[in-house]
Order: structure tokens, then sequence, then C-alpha cells
């Protein structure tokens, strides 16, 4: 079979080789750093209460060491404070 790459279609043993090689390095994990004081390989879980039984989106504010997270059924974003765990209404 390899023969047949070598004499009759170099253009596809070419590509075959390129293809393997791009998906290849493709499937290398990337690292991404945990938060300051937080490990993400040991989760903490934590309830939100009822205000947030139910929300779409939820995202790291590093400059303000907060989530933030939407509520869908309140139609409305909070900021929570990772050191306080106070819950605050921002839009």
């Amino acid at each position: 079979m390899a023969l047949f790459f070598q004499t009759r279609c170099p253009a596809f043993a070419l590509l075959f080789f390129v293809c393997a090689s791009a998906l290849s390095t493709a499937c290398v994990q990337k690292s991404h750093g945990s938060p300051e004081g937080y490990d993400l390989r040991t989760p903490q879980k934590r309830q939100l209460g009822k205000v947030l039984n139910e929300i779409s989106g939820l995202s790291f504010n590093k400059n303000g060491n907060s989530l933030l997270v939407i509520s869908d059924s309140k139609r409305k974003v909070f900021s929570i404070d990772l050191r306080t765990q106070k819950l605050r209404d921002i839009a």
C-alpha cells in the first residue's frame, strides 16, 4: 500500500500526512490556570439561593474577584463577591 502512495498518488500521500500531523497537534491538551486562591482540580460547591435558581451564564471577574451570573427568571445580571459571599444586582 505504501508503494501505491509513492508511485500513483504522491499528492494524496502528501495530503494524508499533512492532515494526520494537523490532527495530532490539534489534540494537545491546553492548560488553563486556576484563579488565585482556587484550585480547579478540587471544585467547591455553593448554593446560589432562590434568586439565582435558573442561571444561564457564569463568568469569573478577575478584577473584582467575583462571579458574574446571568439569571433567566429575573432577567438580571448579578455579582457574587467570592470573599464575602454577598450577592449584588448590577444590571
